[in-house]
């Protein structure tokens, strides 16, 4: 809807003569320019629908459709991160990054690990650094937060902590 009063009120700026002739090209560039922006932000906001993230007993997986865009397994986790963004409060700002030890790693939007209860089983992780979890809530630039390290096998105990097996939710942020 206000792209189309854009649209409209660029063009009809165009045959209002009171306007210095630069300010009119402007308003008519911008009223052809919306509609494919509009389309532009449709296929991305489609795109994003169809991506979704599964936790289960093995590990976890983001995919699009059936396809696997990234994937790591429990028992080869050996790193927890949370990464910040200066994108919000409009945008996904925050993100679970997990690494795995043959360098798989999965990214995982805030609001789709919530929902998944994902923090409460990398919690169960041993020396998880609460701390860090705390310290990147208040980031609001591009900041990493390591909130968990160890060697392979070790991730097994956020397998274990399994508040539903065979979560899945869909993922907010169009990444990959």
């Amino acid at each position: 809807m206000v792209l189309a009063l854009v649209f409209v009120g660029g063009v009809a700026c165009w045959f209002v003569s009171g306007l210095p002739l630069a300010l009119r090209a402007i308003l008519l560039a911008a009223a052809f320019l919306a509609p494919l922006l509009s389309n532009r932000l449709r296929r991305a906001a489609l795109a994003t629908r169809r991506l979704r993230v599964e936790v289960d007993g093995v590990g976890l997986r983001r995919l699009r459709g059936d396809e696997v865009l990234e994937d790591v397994r429990w028992d080869e986790l050996v790193a927890v991160s949370i990464v910040t963004s200066d994108e919000g409060p409009d945008a996904d700002d925050f993100f679970l990054l997990l690494r795995g030890a043959e360098g798989g790693r999965c990214v995982i939007a805030l609001d789709c690990a919530c929902e998944l209860d994902l923090l409460a089983r990398l919690q169960q992780l041993p020396r998880f650094d609460n701390e860090a979890l705390a310290s990147s809530a208040g980031s609001a630039r591009w900041r990493e937060f390591v909130c968990w390290e160890g060697a392979p096998g070790e991730g097994l105990a956020a397998s274990e902590a399994a508040p539903q097996a065979g979560s899945q939710a869909q993922q907010g942020s169009a990444q990959g």
